[in-house]
């Protein structure tokens, strides 16, 4: 029987993005049980990161 998994990490601090962790632990979920659907939500914990996840979901442009 397939499983509904979602996949909502935070950020690898100095390895990975939030992206990044979840398609890496997607990519390892699908290898042991590749009929399960993932939906993959990066997510962080209000610190380093936030504001560029939040940018990305708004579709916010960063004017420097």
């Amino acid at each position: 029987m397939a499983l509904k998994v979602l996949i909502a990490p935070d950020k690898f601090k100095g390895t990975l993005t939030a992206k990044q962790a979840a398609t890496a632990i997607a990519r390892g979920w699908k290898a042991a049980r590749p009929v399960d659907r993932m939906t993959l939500l990066p997510t962080s914990d209000g610190g380093d990161g936030f504001g560029p996840l939040l940018g990305k979901l708004l579709g916010i442009v960063l004017i420097t």
